[in-house]
């Protein structure tokens, strides 16, 4: 039977992207030394429920999922710095000039005061982290061929 479940996978691959984009921001203010791992999990839980919902191997399937990793991961960015990138301010100057947390208050807001986020973003984004994103993607966009996955949640053949 030949159904279309475009966008019910668009509207799924959303929703996941937004979730773990979340987590993954929240991973982060607990310790970035695992963000390559938790950006690849984005990757395959946006991959799973395009897989999930969409039942079919799908080059289009694996292209939406591939597109809603990426959101997830600049939403997790957006996030992490938006929640994080003062308190790590904070840390950093308490660490190099020994103050208090009271102290360095005052000094990281001055030094986190009158940028945007997105220009925090910019300057927080590095070469490592392009290549997260592509990993992510490629997670996502595999994880929708995976025969073993296909057999277990019984898809339906082209």
């Amino acid at each position: 039977m030949m159904t279309n479940r475009v966008g019910t996978v668009l509207i799924t691959a959303f929703i996941s992207s937004i979730i773990s984009g979340v987590l993954w921001a929240k991973m982060l203010s607990i310790s970035t030394t695992l963000a390559g791992i938790s950006s690849i999990t984005v990757g395959i839980i946006v991959g799973l429920s395009v897989l999930l919902t969409g039942r079919k191997r799908k080059t289009s399937y694996g292209l939406i999922a591939s597109a809603y990793a990426i959101i997830g991961l600049t939403l997790g960015k957006f996030l992490d710095v938006r929640w994080n990138t003062f308190q790590r301010i904070q840390r950093h100057l308490m660490d190099q000039y020994e103050l208090s947390a009271e102290q360095a208050e005052p000094m990281a807001q001055a030094q986190f005061g009158g940028y945007s986020t997105w220009e925090l973003m910019a300057d927080q984004t590095a070469r490592w982290d392009i290549l997260l994103y592509a990993a992510a993607a490629y997670f996502a966009f595999r994880i929708v061929f995976v025969r073993f996955l296909h057999n277990v949640i019984k898809t339906e053949e082209d």
